[in-house]
C-alpha cells in the first residue's frame, strides 16, 4: 500500500514529462495550490500562514481552486487582496522574483449572495451592490489586478495554465424560492468545448499544462459525494490532451 503522496511523485517521477524530477534535479516550476478557501476576516491569519509557506519555498504562482468566498460578498474577498499584497508586495518575492495569481471562482463565490440567511440581512439593494457576481470583472481587476473571463489562459516560465471560472447554474426559479423576486438568471452554458477548440493551437505537446476548476472533473475521483463533479465536459475536452494536468477544489477533501 502507498499513500496518495507517494503515488504522484511517483507517477510524476516516472513520466517522460518530468524529466528533471525524476533525476533529482531543481523542479523547472513551482505552484503553491489551495482551495475552498471560505474567506473571512477570522480566517485570514491561516491564509497568511499558507501564503507565508508558499513565499518561503520561493513559488512562481499559487492556484486557488475556487471559493474564496462563502456567501459571494464583496467584503469576503478583500482580506485575500490585503493579505496577498502583504505577503507578494507588487506580486513579488522579496528578491523580486514574480509570483502569479491562478485564482479561479467557485460556486459559492458566484451563487453564494442567493443564500436566504443573506436576505434576512440584507435589502435587494444592498446585495447587488455588495455581491460579485453583479461586479465580477470590475471587480477582479481592482483587486486581483488581472481580467476576468469564463476562460483565463496564464503563463508562468514558460508553462501553460489554463483556469474556468465557475459556470453558474442559477435559475430564475431558484431565486425566487429563496426570496429574491427582484432579479432573472438563467444557467450559463459551458465555455470549455468552444474555448479549447478555438485555442488548441497555443497548448503545448512537448510538455505539461495545467488546468483547474473548482468542481472535480466527473471520473477523476473515486469519492461519489453529491455534486462534486461536473457534467463529464471537463474529462471529455482534456481527454484528448494527455500532457493535461487537472486540479479541483469543491469535495474539502485534500489531495495528499
Amino acid at each position: 500500500m502507498i499513500t496518495r503522496r507517494e503515488f504522484i511523485v511517483g507517477a510524476a517521477a516516472g513520466s517522460s514529462f518530468f524529466p528533471a524530477l525524476a533525476a533529482g534535479a531543481k523542479p523547472n516550476l513551482r505552484v503553491g495550490i489551495l482551495s475552498d478557501v471560505h474567506m473571512n476576516p477570522n480566517r485570514a491569519i491561516v491564509f497568511r500562514s499558507a501564503l507565508e509557506f508558499f513565499r518561503d519555498r520561493k513559488v512562481d504562482a499559487v492556484m486557488i481552486a475556487g471559493d474564496l468566498s462563502t456567501r459571494g460578498q464583496i467584503a469576503e474577498f478583500k482580506p485575500i487582496s490585503d493579505v496577498w499584497l502583504e505577503v507578494f508586495p507588487d506580486d513579488k518575492l522579496p528578491d523580486g522574483s514574480p509570483v502569479e495569481r491562478l485564482f479561479v471562482t467557485g460556486n459559492h463565490d458566484v451563487e453564494g449572495h442567493c443564500s436566504a440567511k443573506l436576505l434576512q440581512r440584507k435589502s435587494l439593494q444592498q446585495l447587488e451592490a455588495d455581491s460579485f457576481c453583479f461586479h465580477s470583472e470590475k471587480f477582479w481587476r481592482e483587486l486581483f489586478r488581472c481580467e476576468y473571463a469564463p476562460v483565463v489562459k496564464k503563463e508562468v516560465k514558460g508553462y501553460v495554465f489554463v483556469l474556468r471560472n465557475w459556470v453558474s447554474r442559477l435559475t430564475t426559479d431558484k431565486l425566487r424560492k429563496n426570496g429574491l423576486t427582484g432579479f432573472t438568471a438563467k444557467p450559463d452554458k459551458n465555455p470549455l468545448p468552444e474555448w479549447f477548440a478555438a485555442h488548441s493551437a497555443e497548448l503545448p505537446r512537448d510538455r505539461p499544462f495545467f488546468f483547474c476548476q473548482h468542481e472535480t472533473p466527473a471520473g477523476t475521483c473515486s469519492w461519489d459525494g453529491k455534486g462534486i463533479f461536473d457534467n463529464g465536459t471537463a474529462a471529455k475536452v482534456l481527454g484528448k490532451y494527455p500532457n493535461a494536468i487537472a486540479f479541483s477544489g469543491h469535495s474539502h477533501y485534500s489531495l495528499i
